[in-house]
């Protein structure tokens, strides 16, 4: 339990330094996080640590990693031992060039980049090389930390993207379609997006709140959700205070990473806890995951300036 208060406090600390004047976080509520278990599986070896970058999206493609440097302004590509291959990009806005790259996504041979301090979605190819972009509006906020930060990408070519805002103006779902306009949805919600083939699903990390003179963000009630039709419907609800990340859905399976437990576990999409498969010292809300083909995965928390490369035993 002593994990749990540790990461309680770092969340506030981050949204504190991220916030101008207007914005809050309140802990009206002091109950503990739900118990739900924790069942360790077994067959899973860190197989490397990356230190010393600030990570944050990450994709591994059939035989490499790519994951977005934030602080170094650039794509690092890693081996599944968490060895650097190489460094694509530098500070910059011109096609080859990035300012605090956030969210990665792939599809249909291509990686998709949330360029967040030039506020556009870059497209590149499996070697990394530029091939297009598009716009996003700039965030009604003028905080460093206050960015684009997740983005999905469906096989039809619908693309999601997230903040990290907690103005209701920003926390929305943005939908981008194959003509790349990109449209805010009025769905309120900080926290992540993934897609399986032309599904795409969120969890919301924190709730927001608004009053008269503030803007608060607090970990307390989180699910998981599928937008359909234009509409965001429950898949199933996380325990209280859970505080999922980034997560996967393959199938009827769910692996999500929890900011609260500091773990990555494994549910199932009718909510069935099936068991824990890492846990870290600790886990910030900056934190996100991918899968390896082999059935490893890769997990970064920008935070704690580290990257996690977790393998099957098979692999």
């Amino acid at each position: 339990m002593k994990r749990v208060f540790l990461v309680i406090i770092l969340t506030v600390s981050l949204l504190a330094f991220a916030g101008c004047s207007s914005r809050n976080e309140k802990y009206d509520d002091d109950s503990l996080p739900q118990e739900f278990g924790s069942f360790r599986a077994e067959g899973y070896t860190l197989s490397g640590k990356c230190s010393g970058i600030t990570p944050f999206g990450a994709v591994a493609l059939e035989n490499s990693v790519i994951i977005c440097d934030m602080g170094g302004n650039c794509l690092r590509e890693f081996n599944f031992q968490g060895n650097e291959i190489r460094k694509v990009g530098q500070s910059g806005n011109g096609n080859g060039e990035f300012i605090r790259p956030s969210g990665l996504a792939y599809c249909n041979e291509k990686l998709y980049v949330v360029d967040s301090g030039n506020s556009r979605i870059k497209i590149l190819d499996v070697n990394l090389e530029y091939q297009s972009e598009y716009a996003l509006n700039k965030l009604e906020e003028s905080a460093a930390d206050i960015f684009y930060t997740d983005i999905a990408v469906c096989e039809n070519g619908v693309v999601a993207i997230l903040t990290n805002s907690v103005l209701e103006e920003n926390a929305r779902v943005y939908i981008s379609g194959s003509n790349g306009s990109v449209d805010k949805t009025p769905f309120i919600l900080n926290g992540y997006t993934n897609s399986e083939k032309d599904r795409m699903y969120f969890t919301n990390t924190f709730e927001l709140f608004k009053d008269d003179s503030s803007y608060s963000a607090i970990i307390q009630e989180s699910g998981l959700y599928e937008l359909v039709d234009d509409e965001l419907r429950d898949v199933f609800k996380f325990p209280y205070k859970y505080g999922p990340t980034d997560f996967i859905v393959d199938g009827e399976d769910v692996y999500v990473l929890s900011c609260v437990w500091a773990q990555l576990d494994h549910f199932k999409t009718d909510g069935s806890y099936i068991g824990t498969i890492w846990e870290f010292d600790s886990l910030s809300p900056e934190s996100c995951l991918a899968r390896t083909l082999q059935g490893g995965f890769i997990v970064t928390d920008k935070m704690n300036n580290a990257a996690y490369f977790i393998s099957l035993d098979s692999d």
